[in-house]
């Protein structure tokens, strides 16, 4: 299930030109996106097929991308599967020109274990991370982030169990 379609109305004016999907799944943000991703996430032999243009990790895609080159990067439920966030937030913050976006839609943990449980929907177990709300991930950021990116949006509980932060970089 792509999650996706929750946030497109909110954020699709951020993703405008050059940009990539970090992890996008079964459907990018834009069709005009690079989505990446593994071909099978997690090693489930029964993941659906991923709409990704590069099937590979973002790391290894983003290495040939030079720093600077992209108008944005959007990534949806992803950084919270890392236990340490700062490695994706300074590789993806460095493949961000000035004055473009990195786009971030990510869950509020109980509640997603709670729409889980009260849906049947699969529960994801490689989440490292527990966020509360947009503003208990907005204070958790590295200094380093914060200097050069802007949180220019924010929203509260977005559908069942997310919300959203749109950055510019300075």
């Amino acid at each position: 299930m792509s999650e996706t379609p929750h946030v497109r109305p909110y954020v699709l004016k951020y993703c405008q030109g050059r940009g990539v999907d970090v992890g996008c799944g079964v459907e990018k943000i834009t069709p005009e996106a690079t989505g990446i991703d593994y071909a099978i996430a997690y090693d489930l032999a029964n993941h659906p097929e991923t709409a990704a243009d590069v099937t590979c990790g973002w790391e290894e895609y983003l290495a040939s991308v030079p720093a600077g080159s992209l108008d944005y990067v959007y990534s949806s439920h992803l950084l919270e599967d890392y236990e340490d966030i700062e490695p994706p937030l300074r590789a993806w913050s460095e493949a961000v020109k000035p004055g473009g976006y990195m786009i971030l839609y990510l869950p509020i943990e109980e509640l997603f274990k709670q729409h889980c449980e009260a849906t049947g929907q699969i529960y994801n177990k490689h989440h490292q991370q527990n966020w509360q709300s947009a503003e208990d991930f907005l204070a958790q950021l590295p200094a380093w982030f914060m200097e050069q990116m802007e949180c220019v949006e924010a929203s509260g509980v977005l559908g069942a169990y997310s919300f959203y932060v749109v950055f510019k970089k300075q």
